[in-house]
C-alpha cells in the first residue's frame, strides 16, 4: 500500500492497482473499484489534494456500497486522512451483527 502511495500516478492507473490498497478481505468487483478510486481521488488520498469535502456512492441497491464505503474510509485511515469513522446504521443491518455494541 505504501509503495502505491509514493508514485506519481493518475486516477486511471490506481484503478487497476486499488485493489492492493483496499484493506478489505473481499475481492472487489470492477465496479466497486472504481467507485473507491473515485471517492479517494476525491479526498486527496492520491495526490494530497482535497478536491471535495464529500463524495455521494449513487449506486443501485445490491452492488457493494458498505464494501466500497469500508474500503474508502480504510485507505483514508491508512494514509492518515482521517482519525476515527462514525457509522450509522439501524441495529438490524448486517454490519451490526459484526459490531459489538457497548449496551
Amino acid at each position: 500500500c505504501r509503495a502505491l502511495k509514493s508514485r506519481k500516478c493518475g486516477v486511471r492507473a490506481m484503478t487497476e492497482n486499488i485493489e492492493l490498497m483496499m484493506p478489505i478481505k473481499a475481492t472487489p468487483y470492477d465496479h466497486q473499484k472504481k467507485a473507491v478510486a473515485f471517492a479517494c481521488d476525491k479526498f486527496g488520498v492520491f495526490d494530497n489534494r482535497l478536491k471535495s469535502r464529500g463524495a455521494a456512492l449513487l449506486m443501485e441497491m445490491g452492488t457493494g456500497k458498505t464494501i466500497v464505503s469500508i474500503a474508502v474510509a480504510g485507505c483514508m485511515y491508512q494514509y492518515g486522512k482521517v482519525n476515527r469513522v462514525l457509522v450509522v446504521a439501524p441495529l438490524s443491518s448486517s454490519l451490526t451483527s459484526h459490531i459489538r455494541l457497548p449496551f
